[in-house]
């Protein structure tokens, strides 16, 4: 495992990364689900993004997003 130079500042993690996410997963036409699965680990040179959003389509055309939920 490499290690940072003595030069480089602590990292912090203000919100702890969880071991299980919620992700939609798509399996095949017209085949969508919602399934648990393990939070990826991010290598050196990636980020873990998180979202907090939602978008519903109404029957009528219009879009509802919420934020924050």
């Amino acid at each position: 495992m490499a290690t940072a130079p003595a030069d480089t500042p602590p990292r912090s993690n203000q919100y702890p990364i969880p071991d299980i996410m919620r992700a939609w997963v798509l399996g095949g036409p017209e085949e969508l689900s919602l399934v648990e699965k393990p939070v990826p680990q991010p290598g050196a040179t990636e980020v873990l993004v998180r979202l907090r959003a939602r978008s519903r389509i109404h029957g009528d055309g219009r879009r509802h997003v919420t934020a924050g939920s």
